[in-house]
This record gives C-alpha cells, structure tokens and sequence, in this order.
C-alpha cells in the first residue's frame, strides 16, 4: 500500500466545501470565519465568485505584528493581507504533483479550479498526510525532520511569541525550561488576536485599559499546551502523520528516549517526503 496514493487524483481527495470570502470583507469577519469554521484558510474570491487569493491563520498573524497603522480589525480588508497569487491544478492531477507543487512553491494548499478560474474544490496539506499516514512507508522522521528548532522560555511574553511565529515563518514553538513544557501554535495566538489590538474596543478606555493589563502578564506558559504528544526520531513518518490526523495537529515535537526535545516535525515535511522520488 505504501505507493497506492500516489496515482490518485486530486479530484478524489479534495474539499469541495470551499469557504469563502470577499475581498471587500473586513479582517474581523475573516477570523470570525476561521474561528467559527475551525479551518485554518479561507479562499477569497470578488464579487464574481472569480479566484483572487487565500488568507490564512499564518497571513493574519504576519498581517498584525507588522501592521503599524493602529486601525481595528473592522477597518482592515482581506485583500490587504491575503496570499496571492494563488496556485491552481486540475481535478486530474495527481497527489504527487500537488505534494510537489506544495513543497516548490511553500505553500499549504492548492485550490483545484476547472481551468476557467471556477473554484471545484480545494486540497491541504491535511488532505495529502491524511493519505500518507496510511501507507507503509519505511521512511523514519529522522530523515525529514527539521535541522533547526525555534523554542522560547515559559516566561516569553505572547507578544514575543506571536512576533517569533510571524518573523520566522512558522506555525508552532516548543516551550522549553530544562525540558519540553508544551507548544504553543497559531492557533493559540490567533485566539487571542482581538485582545492583542486592543484599539477595536476604541471609545472602552477602562476596559482596554484592562486588556492591556492582563495581556502585560500573559506570557508562554500560560497559553501553551502542556505534555504534548512527541515522536522518537527512529519512528516512522507515516506513524508521525497519522498522530496528526488523529488528534486534528500539524506537528509534533521530536524527542529522544529520555524525553528531551531534538527536534520537530510537521506536515510540511511529510509533503516533502511525498514529493519525493
């Protein structure tokens, strides 16, 4: 079974249930969206349902630790910090070609359109790991796990933590002391995102006061999932992957026997190792 995905076709692996928003549409009404959704993107499209871009929870993150314009999110639209442009295939291509596509462009998604720029449907990274977790691969998650780790200290401010995320391009931080305390990911940061601008509650001086105040003290430890769920690096890949799948993630710390962080591995690496000969 180890090779059978590999001739499928995006077509029988997508979401044609494609959530969508305008590029018109205010910041604000994108993360409610997300949150509501519990997807990590949203395809954007105009007033013509034509394709225009994707925005996702890592666009919004990278949009408020640069934006120095100090408007709300009710004045921010969606096409100011949505990716473009975006990367199509045909219903017809196959698992491998998208996993390739994926890994040469670094991006988590294609939208898969019927050649006119209507949207068919769209597949994620989640939707490739999802097939690779089933195979029987012999790859461990030594040969494609990251070579560099960025961690931060429980006393990290969230701040610290949402600017390290956004500057370095990444979805999640081991939390570390003299061993693994937790992760913290974007959507942990993202949950916080309406109390990180605090000028949307413009005119509440008292309670944005308040805001700032508790967010003053709001530090890693307090926003990170404890004990999370780790992979040795001899394990294999495709265990990796369905760790993931199976608890709704999109990576997972790497530990040795004795339980101290070596490194971490993602679905980003498991497309890799798909797109590989």
């Amino acid at each position: 079974m180890e090779e059978s995905w590999r001739s499928e076709h995006l077509s029988e692996v997508m979401t044609g249930n494609v959530i969508r928003v305008l590029t018109d549409n205010t910041l604000l009404h994108a993360q409610f969206l997300i949150t509501e959704s519990k997807l990590t993107r949203l395809v954007v499209t105009d007033d013509s349902s034509r394709l225009r871009g994707i925005i996702t929870r890592r666009d919004i993150v990278r949009f408020l630790s640069r934006d120095k314009t100090g408007r709300p999110l009710d004045a921010i639209k969606v096409k100011e910090c949505m990716s473009t442009p975006v990367i199509d295939l045909q219903p017809t291509d196959t698992l491998v070609e998208g996993a390739r596509v994926m890994t040469r462009k670094g991006i988590s998604s294609i939208v898969v359109t019927d050649g006119h720029n209507q949207i068919l449907g769209i597949v994620t990274k989640t939707d490739l790991c999802y097939h690779y977790a089933q195979s029987k691969s012999r790859t461990n998650v030594k040969e494609y796990m990251a070579h560099k780790v960025f961690t931060v200290r429980p006393t990290h401010s969230i701040f610290f933590v949402a600017s390290l995320l956004a500057q370095q391009g990444i979805s999640r931080v081991p939390v570390v002391d003299d061993r693994l305390l937790g992760i913290i990911t974007l959507s942990d940061i993202i949950s916080k995102a309406p109390l990180m601008r605090p000028d949307v509650m413009e005119g509440r001086k008292r309670e944005a006061i308040h805001t700032l105040a508790k967010l003053t003290s709001m530090t890693a430890v307090s926003v990170m999932t404890s004990k999370p769920l780790t992979v040795t690096p001899e394990e294999p890949l495709s265990k990796a992957a369905k760790l993931m799948i199976d608890h709704g993630i999109s990576g997972l710390p790497v530990t040795d026997r004795k339980g101290n962080l070596r490194s971490i591995i993602t679905k980003t690496d498991i497309i890799r190792a798909m797109a590989a000969d």
